[in-house]
């Protein structure tokens, strides 16, 4: 059974930890004063509203109210329970009590099952790559590979393998190392068609390429067709595709996942740029060529996750699809994705036609391709122009004219320098002089505006959620004292015999933590600590943002009085409110118009006080 991990290891990690250096796995920060901000990997967003206190180890986003310290972050950010969550911290942080906290047991259920996904996946790359390199039944793989101009290097490094014909053998591999029947069928690797619980392999005559989490561990595969293998030995069950992959499942999430992060995100931040391709075999024989800012999505949609990622790590990313008709238009798709967060620097490699980066690699060689891959890069105006002109002609229109409105749409992205360039460069090709060409773009973007408003007008209300600087006198009496307790020991000698009603539960169960911890401590204030015994994301959220905010520091017992009159003050006439509604009620029932009319005058004028804070 799981152990408890004991409070004082809890707050030993805490102690250990940077909160920054944690975050900055996942998120690209910049220092601002003495806090560090980013974009928030919990919500999409154009400016960057997310936090990180170095002092305090705590983060919050001013935009979505997330908030907390180390170990919410990586609960939320990575689907973690608290326990692993701890575990994590201290891997990550690299501390030695890491060792000690898994040699111990402490962990979770869920944890537990996670490790037996991971290990019995870690077991299956084994097995495959053994096939591949040292049996004759991987000889056909092992030509394949050589034939692919693949280093035996990169091969160990991304562990490839091969799935034999007898779908058998995997099975019987993992029963042999007394792996759960149902946990495995679960980890994908398994089909199950008629619930027979028996270990049939879902791959057959394939290369296997694991993909990994950003950890390095293998959470599902992707089985790539052999062509000297298709059609003589696979079961007709499986199609003749390209690549098959595994099932999503508790550890794997193909929305989420980018190909290869976990060798390219170091060199990634180093360099500032991603390149992003669309081929596992692309990523490996790039990688191999010597780009190892590489990744691929699976297929060609990008989704919004796997963005978040990448803006957390870069602002520049350069776009390497195939250069077939479906690689273009996959192309095109991506940029306005990316265009859609306003974070992106965008460039777009030309392959000759029809080519892939693995094909280029093996036709020119790494050096002539990293050279190409430098010096050959379009913007994506560029990108469109040719783009639209392949579409063109494969629709044997010759009305390139057309083309025009098109092109002008695409410069509205475009900065003011490049937009006069390609003006000039469209003047040159189209014979059309450059100030029509700009009164013809002046009078896209006007009516593109007009219909952007009169689409405004015609969509349901929205009501916005109340803006942080819009609350209420008496919220902000709550967290101004709050503050106080939790920055000046003082306060606390301010506090009436009696505890404080606060009228929201938030607010009243943030106060409890606080006196919880005083009593406990009697040590100045620790955020972070105080964060690890709240259960509430929105309490979290609370707290940091309170603990982040700018209050005067300076304040007199005066001050701090009224403070505490506005909350309770405001309590009691929540109480008044709810007394005359009760008279109310009996008023109505009984019939009497008058007595019900002068109620409900008096509640209006009390909630109207309650509104304005004014008692």
């Amino acid at each position: 059974m799981a152990k408890l991990i004991p409070q004082e290891k809890i707050d030993e990690v805490l102690e250990q930890t940077d909160i920054v250096q944690i975050i900055e796995n996942y998120v690209e920060l910049k220092k601002t004063g003495n806090n560090y901000f980013g974009y928030c990997p919990f919500h999409d967003e154009k400016t960057p509203s997310f936090s990180v206190s170095p002092d305090k180890q705590i983060y919050h986003c001013f935009s979505c109210g997330r908030g907390g310290n180390v170990f919410g972050f990586l609960m939320e950010r990575d689907n973690l329970s608290f326990p692993e969550a701890v575990i994590k911290t201290a891997e990550l942080g690299h501390l030695e009590l890491s060792n000690e906290l898994q040699k111990d047991g402490y962990d979770s259920s869920k944890s537990d099952r996670r490790k037996v996904g991971t290990a019995a996946l870690a077991k299956a790359g084994q097995f495959y790559q053994h096939t591949l390199k040292y049996t004759p039944i991987g000889e056909v793989a092992r030509d394949y590979l050589n034939q692919r101009k693949l280093s035996s290097k990169a091969v160990d490094e991304f562990q490839i393998g091969f799935a034999p014909a007898d779908r058998t053998l995997v099975g019987q591999i993992m029963s042999q190392n007394n792996f759960d029947t149902e946990e495995l069928i679960q980890s994908g690797l398994f089909q199950d068609p008629d619930n027979q619980k028996e270990l049939i392999g879902r791959f057959q005559n394939r290369l296997m390429i694991p993909l990994r989490d950003e950890q390095g561990e293998i959470i599902a595969f992707s089985g790539r067709i052999i062509p000297a293998l298709t059609d003589e030995e696979e079961d007709s069950q499986f199609d003749q595709a390209k690549y098959i992959n595994s099932p999503q499942t508790k550890l794997f999430n193909k929305g989420h996942f980018l190909f290869n992060l976990d060798l390219a995100k170091r060199e990634i931040r180093k360099v500032n740029e991603v390149f992003l391709l669309e081929g596992y075999m692309d990523v490996i024989s790039v990688y191999d060529a010597g780009i190892k800012q590489v990744v691929a999505s699976l297929g060609t949609s990008l989704t919004e996750s796997q963005i978040n990622r990448l803006r957390s790590l870069t602002h520049r990313i350069v776009l390497g699809y195939d250069g077939d008709t479906p690689g273009m238009k996959a192309t095109k798709r991506a940029i306005d994705l990316l265009r859609q967060t306003n974070h992106f620097e965008i460039s777009v490699i030309p392959w000759p036609k029809g080519c892939d980066p693995d094909d280029y690699i093996k036709k020119h060689g790494a050096k002539q391709f990293l050279n190409f891959y430098q010096h050959n890069r379009e913007t994506p105006f560029e990108f469109s122009k040719r783009f639209l002109e392949d579409q063109f002609r494969k629709t044997n229109s010759h009305d390139l004219m057309s083309m025009i409105p098109l092109l002008l749409g695409e410069l509205k992205h475009a900065n003011p320098i490049e937009r006069d360039r390609y003006f000039s460069v469209l003047s040159e090709e189209f014979d059309i002089s450059v100030d029509s060409l700009k009164e013809e773009f002046v009078a896209l973007i006007s009516q593109e505006k007009r219909d952007n408003h009169n689409k405004r007008i015609y969509q349901n209300v929205r009501i916005e959620p109340m803006k942080r600087d819009q609350i209420g006198k008496v919220e902000r009496a709550e967290r101004q004292i709050l503050y106080r307790l939790m920055t000046k020991e003082i306060a606390w000698s301010y506090l009436p015999d009696d505890p404080i009603p606060f009228p929201s539960d938030n607010y009243q169960n943030l106060f409890w933590a606080l006196v919880e911890f005083h009593q406990d401590k009697q040590a100045p204030f620790d955020v972070k600590s105080v964060l690890s015994k709240l259960n509430s994301e929105t309490e979290r959220g609370l707290l940091t943002e309170i603990s982040l905010v700018d209050f005067d520091l300076a304040f007199t017992r005066e001050e701090f009085d009224d403070l505490i009159r506005t909350v309770v003050d405001s309590v009691t006439v929540a109480q008044q409110i709810e007394k005359l509604k009760k008279e109310l009620n009996e008023a109505s029932r009984s019939g009497d118009k008058d007595k019900s009319k002068q109620i409900a005058l008096k509640i209006m004028t009390l909630m109207n006080q309650k509104q304005k804070g004014d008692f």
